[in-house]
């Protein structure tokens, strides 16, 4: 018996690939994909692709880390695009 999928016939696989996400906005998001007529799959491949293709600026998130004893921070990392 061959396996049922959801692609279409004669369609190349996409791999499949998982992200953790909190459980209300995970729920946000089927509520808002369902309303536009969207799986959160096809919403998140369309956010990545946007994302990849420099199409989407996200806040800038700083993190501070500094080392015990010291006040000054020694590193920090952001996240978002550099621009």
């Amino acid at each position: 018996m061959a396996r049922r999928t959801r692609r279409p016939n004669g369609s190349d696989p996409v791999p499949v690939y998982s992200i953790r996400v909190p459980r209300v906005y995970w729920e946000k998001a089927k509520r808002r994909a369902a309303y536009e007529g969207i799986t959160v799959s096809a919403a998140a491949a369309m956010f990545v692709e946007g994302y990849g293709d420099g199409l989407l600026d996200l806040p800038k998130i700083t993190r501070t880390y500094s080392q015990p004893h010291e006040s000054v921070p020694t590193e920090t990392a952001s996240l978002g695009a550099e621009r």
